[in-house]
């Protein structure tokens, strides 16, 4: 089955965004993609030579886009659900998942691993998760990370969000089923009402081992607009109570 990377990106490091490449081509799995839309268009991460150099030589694998949708320009950091949306439309695998430009794939088996589980499920519409290990800028280790008392069920998505973006993978399906994130509604948190909207209708799958590297350093959009986001995360969680 094919997997695709999704890699939305803005203003990444070169040499961040090389790490999160390199951790995929180093993969023993080869039949993956990676999809990725820079919303940065006044200094698009292909103007790194380090960027670019690393696309000439796999130009197979990657399908890159530069774009800003008129109505996000003077709104970049709210856009990237919209720029997810966009490499999920784009996309061609059977298994997709996200990557963040800053963030590492995991141990070099991971994409061999990961399939070999979505084969035994079919296509129904599915959710595999796992552990996640956090690194620092150099990529050092900090800590792993485990989402609590698994298998998760909905209430515990209300209680407190589990998961960790590097460590998600899901099937065509999913989607198929239940649309994109909600990009305009939830511009900082669509991943949340995205969860909540799709968990009592999939099969949720996890498995105890580390999939995903998620890099923790100074640089977190999430982070330094902790009060727009934690306003829009308690409006999704009244809206799926309310429904419960």
């Amino acid at each position: 089955m094919k997997i695709s990377i999704l890699m939305p990106t803005y203003n990444c490091p070169p040499e961040l965004f090389e790490k999160a490449l390199l951790s995929v081509f180093v993969q023993d799995y080869d039949d993956y993609e990676i999809v990725i839309k820079d919303g940065n268009i006044d200094q698009p991460a292909a103007t790194s030579q380090i960027i670019r150099d690393l696309f000439g030589r796999n130009s197979d694998k990657i399908k890159y886009y530069a774009a800003v949708e008129s109505a996000d320009r003077e709104n970049h950091q709210n856009s990237y659900y919209d720029a997810l949306n966009w490499c999920i439309e784009n996309s061609t695998g059977d298994i997709l998942t996200v990557l963040s430009s800053d963030d590492e794939r995991g141990d070099p088996d991971t994409l061999r691993y990961v399939n070999s589980l979505f084969e035994l499920y079919g296509k129904v519409p599915m959710c595999l998760y796992g552990g996640c290990e956090w690194i620092n800028r150099d990529g050092e280790h900090i800590c792993f990370k485990q989402p609590p008392n698994p298998p998760i069920i909905f209430d515990d998505i209300l209680r407190d969000n589990p998961f960790y973006t590097p460590s998600l993978f899901w099937n065509r399906a999913v989607f198929d089923k239940f649309g994109l994130f909600d990009a305009k509604n939830f511009p900082w948190c669509a991943d949340l009402d995205f969860y909540l909207k799709t968990w009592r209708g999939i099969d949720g799958i996890y498995i105890p081992r580390i999939i995903g590297k998620y890099r923790h350093w100074e640089v977190s959009q999430q982070r330094d607009n902790g009060l727009l986001a934690g306003a829009e995360g308690t409006k999704i969680l009244e809206k799926w109570r309310a429904l419960r």
